[in-house]
């Protein structure tokens, strides 16, 4: 399967992808993300960001949020994260992570890593989501002037959202 993703063919590339919808592979999905940031071209990033999208193993999570932190600086940084709140996978545990890229990254990534904490901060206790408020409200200048109220929009969120605990 790494072989023919690795082949360098686009038709092999997006036909081994659409295999992997249907037999599913979590191993192979940082080899996926790698290839969304590649551009090799609009084809093989969208049918790779599609099939990010559509996760359903709950254990992907951990290998797609591992991929994002090994690779911030990459091309498509912000649709990799879309997929994060597009599959409806569970990333409560890595809220962190999310954090980091909404005061961290570009404007783009900032609103999808901001979807995916409101998505699932909810999971979290109110003393946990109190902490992390207080780490953004810290952090709050690193985001620099264009992301102000989104930071402060998230404040809020974390700070206010209903609780499932």
């Amino acid at each position: 399967m790494i072989r023919k993703l690795r082949s360098g063919r686009e038709d092999v590339i997006i036909d081994t992808i659409k295999t992997l919808r249907h037999t599913g592979n979590r191993e192979v999905l940082p080899e996926v993300i790698d290839l969304a940031s590649a551009g090799i071209s609009d084809d093989v990033t969208d049918t790779c960001i599609s099939l990010l999208n559509d996760l359903k193993d709950k254990q992907s999570a951990a290998v797609i949020t591992e991929a994002i932190r090994q690779n911030r600086n990459r091309e498509n940084l912000n649709r990799i994260v879309a997929a994060c709140w597009q599959n409806g996978l569970d990333y409560s545990q890595e809220i962190d992570l999310f954090i980091d890229l909404v005061i961290e990254e570009d404007f783009a990534t900032a609103i999808e890593a901001f979807t995916v904490i409101e998505e699932n901060i909810h999971s979290l206790s109110m003393a946990e989501r109190e902490k992390r408020a207080a780490v953004i409200e810290s952090r709050q200048k690193e985001a620099g002037e264009e992301k102000q109220a989104l930071v402060r929009e998230l404040i809020a969120i974390v700070k206010t959202f209903p609780s499932l605990n």
